[in-house]
């Protein structure tokens, strides 16, 4: 085979690169496209199979690495958005206070799902946050124990509380009844027997968090009362923390 040829082909195109380059980049760009497509349709006439394999393994590979880009919120937005949930956020915390104490629970939580993010598998998970803590006299104050619980924990009780998408219910547990290990221990930490539980919507129809009250005793209670009080407490609640609803339509002259 004959290469004395190839010294001077090279600088020929060395030549031909330095005086047109993007002529030269484009015409070499043509022939790899060229050359792929030519390979591709050997490869598909050859094994089909193995070229629809190909293009679902590059089509799937791109989608993949694209990313969403996180756009930071500006600090004046933050601000409006902080400034807004401060009135929703008094009527909120209000109405918790009210129904623990009318109710003589020895602890009153609105509890708040947040946005989890998502498992290997896409399976999305979601978190509970305290919001709105109320507690007897003499009973201990513990809500940075009870910040991003994981909503997987209490699945047993939220099975419950939205048993689909469109309903809304109440529940009675005693801490002796429930099958959940962790949820049973959880209780007994706090010394707590038996609870209720209201799920609570806002006016879009977007679960948004729970009421739980909890006992330390074992007493005599009107269970349909308190939880037909706990159903409208949750509606007031879900009408507070509704974004579309108006805070001039809310009634901020409430304790």
């Amino acid at each position: 085979m004959d290469l004395s040829n190839i010294s001077s082909a090279f600088a020929s195109f060395i030549d031909t690169l330095t005086r047109k380059p993007l002529a030269t980049v484009f015409g070499l760009n043509l022939i790899g496209l060229f050359a792929g497509i030519g390979l591709l349709g050997y490869v598909a006439l050859s094994d089909p199979d193995r070229t629809f394999k190909l293009v679902e393994y590059f089509t799937s590979s791109q989608s993949s690495i694209i990313e969403p880009i996180a756009v930071p919120i500006p600090p004046e937005e933050e601000a409006k958005r902080l400034q807004e949930s401060i009135p929703r956020d008094k009527l909120t915390c209000a109405a918790i206070d009210e129904v623990g104490k009318q109710l003589d629970a020895d602890r009153a939580t609105f509890w708040t799902f947040s946005n989890g993010s998502y498992g290997l598998g896409g399976v999305p998970f979601n978190y509970a946050n305290v919001h709105c803590p109320f507690v007897k006299e003499g009973i201990a104050f513990i809500p940075d124990d009870f910040q991003k619980i994981p909503n997987s924990i209490s699945a047993e009780t939220n099975a419950v509380l939205f048993p689909n998408a469109e309903a809304t219910e109440c529940g009675y547990w005693r801490r002796d009844q429930i099958s959940s290990p962790y949820l049973r221990a959880g209780l007994k930490s706090l010394g707590s027997v038996e609870m209720v539980q209201c799920g609570v919507r806002d006016r879009r129809g977007i679960p948004i968090g729970k009421i739980v009250l909890s006992w330390r005793d074992h007493e005599a209670r009107d269970i349909p009362a308190i939880l037909k009080t706990l159903k409208t407490t949750g509606e007031a609640i879900g009408r507070f923390n509704t974004p579309s609803i108006n805070l001039t339509d809310l009634p901020l002259a409430s304790p």
